[in-house]
């Protein structure tokens, strides 16, 4: 019997790439991720072929990945070319040969490539407001979405590879080549007061390379953000350093590092010639996007409210969010949760037993680690840690762990509270409930004269409740009282 397993195989110009996802998603679950680097455009400068010996070479990694998609049963299979085989003159060749590994290959145009990139972007991200850009080792796509509600793309032949083979090291060059070729696309001053949103190996290296210096709390390049000076700076950074010395960061994979002052080049040649106010870097991209087409179900709509996130989260539970809907609507009758997002409340009260299987010693820190660290969820930073502290607060109370604290630290006072009050308050309500709907259902919670009042059948009552609710109005400096019926 198949699985509900999407696999995806990327032929592109650098590497040939396997992901596997567990299903079609809205938070994808990788579940098998390889990349062989092959190098298909490597020599594509010269006269436009793809050498037999590459082709070869190609060949022999999707046979072994079909080997792998056919080992884990998937159920939807979809290979793509992109710039290296779409440019190369034995082109039709070189497809022929790989497709007798059996599957089915479909080489994507340019124009292809930045929408679906554009597409993938929209799952990562609940709004974007400005332009997308893909950079990979043969092309670099740009996508918009217009007034008009129709979405302008161009692909131009300035991937990082094409870029290394045509001007070695002289980042100038590499900078009016970029430049030019975007206000030829009519690509100038198109993000005045807007972001750009990037995605590419080679241009979320450069966002590694600011995690790892900035000693930013949150190590996770999906939605890293950064204003357009403190970009600057850090390609500024990057580029003054000396090739031995950027080997020596952790983050950066060693193949990444001879190409690294080239990606920050780039990048600063599109944010400047576009004239983006900020940046956000995405984990989502391409093959997120040839992941939409395969959302067959309701539950997988793009622009979802996340009511559901707990399932989509893969939490390794089988109540993953089971109970978040009669939470939510029993918290958001308090009015002390009328200035919080209700879409902030859906999503703790949803990832409210994510560690419910996880040994009692290392539920919070689990449930914190899954969020902070979680790659593919479409969650903002300053969300991600306000969800990750409210959940852990649901597990346990004392927030002393270093790596919570730094977390803490990353927050204003008022999103610190906003998550005190969160999770302290999902807290009480799983405590008063145990999980039944109906038992939150004969409780209320409100405030009168800053004393924070429960009320509850009598034979709920007992002293965790007690200390839940005690919990929660000292994080406003409130008294509690609880009020018992018959």
């Amino acid at each position: 019997m198949l699985s509900r397993h999407v696999s995806i195989i990327d032929i592109g110009s650098n590497s040939i790439r396997l992901v596997i996802y567990e299903e079609a998603s809205i938070v994808p679950s990788v579940i098998y991720n390889e990349k062989v680097k092959v190098g298909l455009g490597k020599n594509l400068h010269i006269n436009n072929y793809i050498e037999k010996d590459l082709i070869e070479k190609a060949y022999q990694v999707i046979k072994r990945f079909t080997v792998i998609i056919k080992t884990m049963k998937c159920k939807f299979i979809y290979t793509v070319a992109t710039a290296a085989i779409r440019n190369s003159k034995n082109s039709n060749a070189i497809l022929k040969k790989l497709k007798e590994t059996g599957l089915k290959i479909k080489i994507l145009s340019g124009n292809e490539e930045a929408l679906y990139s554009y597409y993938g972007m929209q799952l990562g991200f609940t709004k974007i407001n400005g332009i997308i850009g893909d950079i990979g080792g043969g092309s670099l796509e740009l996508a918009l979405k217009t007034k008009e509600k129709n979405i302008k793309v161009s692909s131009m032949s300035t991937g990082i590879l094409v870029l290394s083979n045509e001007f070695s090291d002289n980042l100038d060059k590499i900078y009016k080549s970029i430049q030019k070729g975007l206000i030829q696309n009519g690509w100038e001053n198109q993000a005045k007061a807007k972001s750009f949103y990037a995605t590419g190996g080679g241009w979320r290296s450069i966002a590694r390379v600011g995690i790892e210096i900035y000693n930013y709390p949150i190590p996770i390049i999906h939605q890293y953000y950064l204003k357009i000076k403190t970009l600057k700076n850090l390609i500024s950074l990057i580029i003054e350093t000396s090739e031995k010395d950027l080997a020596l960061l952790k983050s950066i994979p060693k193949d990444r590092i001879p190409f690294l002052k080239i990606s920050a080049k780039s990048l600063e040649a599109v944010v400047d010639t576009i004239g983006a106010k900020d940046i956000y870097f995405s984990s989502y991209g391409l093959r997120e996007g040839l992941l939409s087409k395969f959302f067959i179900n309701e539950k997988y709509k793009l622009n979802s409210t996340f009511s559901n996130i707990g399932f989509y989260f893969n939490s390794q539970t089988d109540r993953a969010g089971s109970n978040n809907k009669s939470l939510t609507n029993w918290a958001k009758k308090f009015s002390i949760t009328e200035n919080i997002d209700l879409k902030l409340l859906n999503i703790v009260a949803s990832l409210s037993n994510i560690s419910e299987k996880e040994h009692p010693e290392f539920k919070a820190q689990n449930a914190f680690f899954k969020i902070t660290r979680k790659t593919l969820l479409p969650f903002d930073h300053v969300t991600r840690a306000k969800v990750a502290i409210a959940t852990y607060l649901i597990y346990n109370k004392n927030l002393r762990s270093t790596k919570v604290k730094k977390i803490i630290k990353f927050l204003s006072d008022a999103e610190f509270e906003e998550s005190l009050i969160l999770g302290n308050l999902i807290r009480l309500g799983i405590t008063i409930s145990g999980g039944a709907t109906n038992l939150l259902k004969q409780s209320k919670i409100d405030i009168l004269d800053d004393t924070i009042i429960l009320e509850i059948p009598n034979f709920l009552l007992n002293k965790n409740i007690n200390l839940r609710l005690s919990d929660l109005a000292r994080i406003k400096s409130y008294q509690s009282k609880i009020i018992t019926s018959h």
